[in-house]
Order: structure tokens, then C-alpha cells, then sequence
């Protein structure tokens, strides 16, 4: 790069000249380069980028102008109109495949992913664990399945089928090392799966008259497993040896264990009655249990979220509820009716402020609810052929659902 004294007969030309020559004046200094053009050529990375923002412009051009105004409210001083906001959250969300909603404003979707659809014999996805890397997803088929699905790409997935007689995966938990899947058979069974070699498998049974493992949680030394009898039963599974199990039968009336969570000191477990019930366990000495009716009408738990402070429950009628329990007074019991149609909440996960309740309906349905005033709820229907959200993961990035079809499906969310 040339440096002069006195360019163009002056002293501080600055600009292109021609398209050939461009003068500057940079650290004291007067500068001229020659100017070249960048040639506009074509690949694949650059064409991908541009359909990118293509795709972009499109699904912008296709919002209502009052949908375009909501965007301002999400706007940074980095982000200074509604359109930068927009391409923002639009290019984030394909990063991993293809558009996402954003679940955290319902008036600015993007549209969510068309859904991965499970090949042929893998239905009914009932149970969900997130390790980060992957999804390990129960089938509700015989013999039960488990997929395992690279959250970064769900397209690659593999499938462990279990053996004769394993049938339907109901329930699953995931202590880092293993997987515990609680199978709905009679009697029950339990499946230990280590996750580095999932063809690795141990299998549990349990004894005559202890089936259907409807529930399941870790406490880090033990696995609980709520059975659906009548009464319910609680099996207390020993994790450094699963041979060593100790059964807890409740008392006449307290029937079907549907829902299972735990904290430091006890274990709750919802009944499926009419009204549903929660007995609260006493983790260091099973046998001392306490049992709180739920407000009349809140019948059928079929899902339940600790918040640390509250206990969530997904009541099962129709339309459905979701009940609030204090947990240090469980007396404390307060319910909230969702919408028509909306019947079956068989997840609930949380992100803080809010509650994502999925529905088993057709097609299927979540609904958001404000925790500080549970009445405030917003309802996202799905598209016709997604039905029935039985397993919900959060990973606090996206919401993964899974869909009680046949095929199985699943559907990823920008929460």
C-alpha cells in the first residue's frame, strides 16, 4: 500500500477513484490501495445462508402487522427494530434443523418443527428422559422399545428393541449412568439400561401381584416404583443392588399409583381416584405415610412437577385441572379448570415463570400458565395428524413432546 505526502495534487484526498483507487488517511497517514471487487460466486455454504434469510423475509412478509409490532417488546439496543429482533430468534431457531415456535411469546411463532415421524412398528411414545446429548424415549409396544435420539440432529436415532414379554415402557428415569424403565406388565418389571452400551440390559421382575409400574422416580441411592393395584404399591428398589426391593402396600381405598416425585425427605405419590389423592412417604421410614385428598372434581392424576415450594398436579377429568399442593402443608390443596377441550394433561414441565401443561387430546394441545395467578393460561393447538402428548421434555432451550401415535412422533419447540 502506497503512502504519499500530497495525493491527488492535495492534502487529504480520500474516496475511490474510478473504481480503481481508494485514498484514505489512517494514523496520520495518507494511504491509497487498489480497489477490487469480491467476486460473487456460488457454493453450497453460501447458498444455504442465503435460503436462510430468504426463508426469513418470506415468513416475515406472511405475519399480521400487529404480529410485527409484538416483536418490538423483544428488541435490545442491539436488536433496534422488530425485524432485526425477528431474523435474530428466526436464524437461532433453525440452527439445529428447521424453524421453531417460541413458545415464550405464543404471538410471535415462527411455526414449530414438522415433526419426526418413528418408522414403522415404533408407536406410541410414552415416557421421555434428556441426559443433554440425547433423548431416550419409551414405546408402549410389545415388545417395548426404547430410542435413543441426538437432540442436534433427530433425525439420528437408534433403536433397542427389549425382549419377548418386555412390553410397553411406561415410565423412565435417567440417573446419569443407567436408565430405569418401569414396563406395564403383570407382574411388573423393571429395566436397567447403561446408557454408554444400551444393549446392556438387566431386567427385574417383580412378584406375583405387583404389576403395572405406572411411576418411577431416583433418589439418588434408591428407585422408587408406584404400581397400579388396588390398594397401590410403592417398591423401594435398592440402585448398588436391584435384587434387593422392599414393597410398601397402602391402605384399602388408596388405589392405582399414577404420578411419583421426591424430594430430600419424602416421596409423593398421586392416586388415579375420584378425587385423586396424594400420599406423602417419608423416604427414611416408607411405612410413615400421610394421605391428602384432592379438592372434589380433581379426579385421575396423570402428571405432577415439584417446584420446590408447590407440587403441580395434572388432573385428568373433563375439561382438565391442574392442582396446586403446598408442600409443607399439604392440607393446602388449590385447583384451576382448563379450557373445553382441553382433557388429559399427561406432562407438565417448567420453566420458572411459567408451567407448559400437554394434553392428550386429538389433535394435541399445550397450554401455558402463569404460576403467580394459575388462571392465566394460554392454549397452543396442534396441526391435524399430531395428537396426544404423553412424554414432555425441557432441556430450558426447547420443549421435545412426544406423541401417542402410530407411528410414534416427535415435535421439538423454542421454549
Amino acid at each position: 500500500m502506497a503512502k504519499l505526502k500530497g495525493p491527488l495534487f492535495s492534502l487529504g484526498a480520500h474516496g475511490t477513484l474510478a473504481d480503481s483507487l481508494t485514498y484514505a488517511r489512517r494514523r496520520g497517514r495518507n494511504l491509497v490501495r487498489h480497489q477490487s471487487k469480491q467476486a460473487d460466486y456460488t457454493n453450497f455454504a453460501r447458498t444455504e445462508v442465503r435460503n436462510k434469510f430468504k426463508e426469513a423475509a418470506t415468513t416475515w412478509g406472511l405475519l399480521t402487522s400487529a404480529q410485527k409490532s409484538q416483536w418490538r417488546d423483544l428488541t435490545t439496543s442491539k436488536l433496534p427494530t422488530n425485524w432485526n429482533s425477528y431474523l435474530s430468534h428466526y436464524l437461532n431457531s433453525i440452527k439445529n434443523g428447521v424453524p421453531c415456535i417460541k413458545l415464550g411469546d405464543l404471538t410471535t411463532w415462527l411455526g414449530h418443527t414438522e415433526p419426526w415421524t418413528f418408522a414403522s412398528g415404533e408407536n406410541r411414545c410414552d415416557c421421555i428422559a434428556d441426559d443433554g446429548t440425547y433423548l431416550w424415549i419409551g414405546l408402549n409396544t410389545s415388545p417395548a422399545k426404547l430410542i435413543r435420539v441426538l437432540k442436534s440432529n433427530p433425525t439420528s436415532r437408534t433403536t433397542y428393541t427389549f425382549a419377548s414379554g418386555e412390553n410397553k415402557a411406561y415410565c423412565i428415569t435417567d440417573d446419569g449412568t443407567y436408565l430405569w424403565i418401569g414396563l406395564d406388565t403383570s407382574p411388573a418389571k423393571l429395566i436397567r439400561v447403561l446408557k454408554s452400551n444400551p444393549t446392556s440390559r438387566t431386567t427385574y421382575t417383580f412378584a406375583v401381584g405387583e404389576d403395572k409400574a405406572f411411576c418411577i422416580t431416583d433418589d439418588g441411592t434408591y428407585i422408587w416404583v408406584g404400581l397400579w393395584t388396588s390398594p397401590a404399591k410403592l417398591i423401594r428398589v435398592l440402585k448398588s443392588n436391584p435384587a434387593s426391593r422392599t414393597t410398601y402396600t397402602f391402605e384399602v381405598g388408596e388405589d392405582r399409583a399414577a404420578v411419583i416425585t421426591n424430594d430430600a425427605t419424602y416421596v409423593w405419590v398421586g392416586l388415579s381416584l375420584s378425587p385423586g389423592k396424594l400420599v406423602r412417604v417419608l423416604r427414611s421410614n416408607p411405612a410413615t405415610r400421610t394421605t391428602t385428598d384432592l379438592n372434589p372434581g380433581s379426579n385421575s392424576p396423570r402428571s405432577i412437577h415439584d417446584d420446590g415450594t408447590y407440587l403441580w398436579i395434572g388432573c385428568s377429568r373433563a375439561p382438565g385441572r391442574i392442582t396446586r399442593v403446598l408442600k409443607s402443608n399439604p392440607a393446602t390443596v388449590v385447583s384451576w379448570s382448563f379450557g373445553a377441550g382441553q382433557s388429559g394433561p399427561r406432562s407438565i414441565t417448567d420453566d420458572g415463570t411459567y408451567l407448559w401443561v400437554g394434553f392428550a387430546n386429538t389433535p394435541a394441545k399445550i397450554t401455558r400458565v402463569l404460576k403467580s395467578n394459575p388462571a392465566t393460561q394460554t392454549v397452543y393447538t396442534f396441526a391435524s395428524g399430531e395428537n396426544d402428548i404423553y412424554g414432555t421434555a425441557n432441556d430450558g432451550t426447547f420443549i421435545w413432546s412426544g406423541l401417542y401415535m402410530v407411528p410414534a412422533k416427535l415435535i421439538k419447540f423454542w421454549l
